[in-house]
């Protein structure tokens, strides 16, 4: 399972040096703009909490394509690739539930939660 995160990270880093960025440069980027983002969204509406669960659940829901659980599944077997799924949906949902609490929104940041361990569980066959 380890593996296939290292394997994931490379992939992702070397997308990057394709676009014309060092990775480092291109993770500081991508968390400022989510930061100011987030900032700009919780300063201009109310529903700035619906808002991120919403985004998140659908970059969560990106990560739920038949073949690639399937591929999952056939590679690591139910158990791991179940496991894979919480941590990928975990790692999605981290920023935005760190967003949530610290703009004590918090039980949006629980529904966030559980949300994402539903999608993780229905997503892998559980």
């Amino acid at each position: 399972m380890q593996k296939f995160f290292q394997l994931q990270f490379l992939a992702t880093n070397r997308k990057i040096k394709d676009f014309g960025l060092p990775p480092l440069v291109a993770y500081v980027l991508i968390l400022a703009a989510f930061i100011l983002f987030s900032a700009e969204l919780f300063q201009k509406t109310d529903f700035a909490k619906y808002i991120c669960i919403i985004i998140c659940a659908g970059l969560q829901l990106k990560l739920i394509e038949k073949n690639r659980l399937d591929f999952l599944i056939s590679v690591f077997g139910d158990s791991k690739a179940r496991k894979i799924r919480i941590m990928e949906n975990l790692i999605i949902g981290v920023p935005f539930f760190g967003v949530l609490i610290v703009m004590k929104n918090y039980s949006e940041a629980g529904i966030l939660l559980l949300l994402s361990a539903g999608l993780a569980a229905i997503s892998s066959g559980a």
